[in-house]
């Protein structure tokens, strides 16, 4: 069996050049014999998400493609779950109870984001994308601003749960 890695930011930038790698040409219907692992490192655009979808109903038809997600290596230790469900019940009031923010967290944007860029190493696993609305929305938004300016957190969601809905 043939193993085929993928990151899933390498799979948002160039998806047909990455479908021609596992397969040369482009046909995912026609493929057998291979284990494709995706490494979740951050979230999929709308063409990426419907090559996730596809490969996972192939899993599923044919006994001879195998299909794993992961984290980066790096996301494994001293993890924070993210709940969006919970966020969206309970807002600010989750966020600062969950990484432990000091008093002074004035429950906004700007206050989240001084928060996080002051915070030491996290690494956050965001679950319940299913109910993300406006709110999360900003929220993971703000955060992905953070990890992108200071380097101290790491985001990766938790796409499992999302294909285990398309079954």
């Amino acid at each position: 069996m043939n193993t085929v890695k993928i990151l899933m930011s390498e799979l948002n930038q160039k998806h047909e050049d990455l479908l021609k790698d596992i397969r040369e040409d482009g046909d995912l219907s026609a493929m057998e014999d291979v284990a494709i692992e995706i490494v979740l490192d951050e979230i999929p655009d709308e063409r990426s998400s419907e090559i996730l979808k596809e490969l996972n109903q192939l899993s599923k038809d044919k006994e001879d493609i195998g299909l794993e997600f992961y984290y980066p290596e790096e996301a494994i230790e001293d993890v924070t779950v993210l709940d969006i469900r919970e966020l969206n019940e309970r807002k600010h009031e989750y966020l600062k109870e969950l990484f432990r923010f000091p008093e002074y967290y004035g429950e906004n944007l700007d206050s989240l984001y001084e928060c996080l860029s002051e915070a030491n190493d996290r690494k956050i696993v965001v679950t319940g994308l299913d109910a993300i609305d406006d709110f999360s929305l900003k929220i993971l938004s703000v955060m992905e601003d953070v990890a992108e300016e200071y380097h101290n957190i790491s985001l990766n969601y938790d796409y499992d749960e999302l294909l285990e809905e398309e079954e």
